[in-house]
């Protein structure tokens, strides 16, 4: 919860929890874990493809500088940008280093006082999570996405 006050963290865990528990069965749900995110690094790489005036390389940049955490060889952690790789291009499609999981009937359980989660295995049901299968081609995704050039405006 990045240094929220005990309100905000007991009102994301209780909120976490519930929409966990509460997700339609007719809705597929993928969790990413945190181990995966926090070994794929990403962003460095900004400070030599995108312009020094670049909003995007500008918060990267600050970030390293003054968050004092999460910072490593590749950049920083890359939870959100790897959750949203998954969302858009898909599991194994152009290949982004991750996988479905196999053999992983189950639902994830999130504790509603602490926001801890953990994979209960048991029936088929809508959740399932991805495993991290090649780090450096989800780094090098997500850092070439950051790298495009900015499209011109339209006409």
């Amino acid at each position: 919860f990045n240094g929220a006050d005990a309100v905000s963290r007991a009102t994301a865990a209780a909120a976490s929890s519930f929409v966990a528990a509460n997700v339609p069965p007719s809705v597929r749900t993928i969790y990413l874990g945190f181990r995966d995110g926090d070994v794929v690094r990403t962003g460095a790489v900004m400070e030599l493809c995108a312009a020094p005036a670049n909003p995007c390389r500008h918060a990267l940049m600050d970030f390293r500088d003054r968050a004092g955490w999460g910072w490593g060889p590749g950049g920083r952690s890359s939870y959100d940008p790897l959750a949203a790789l998954l969302a858009v291009r898909g599991v194994s499609r152009e290949g982004v280093g991750l996988s479905e999981c196999t053999q992983c009937d189950g639902v994830n359980s999130i504790d509603p006082k602490s926001g801890k989660n953990e994979w209960l295995p048991g029936r088929r049901s809508n959740q399932s999570y991805v495993e991290l299968t090649d780090r450096m081609r989800a780094q090098e995704a997500i850092d070439a996405l950051l790298c495009q050039p900015r499209p011109p405006p339209p006409p």
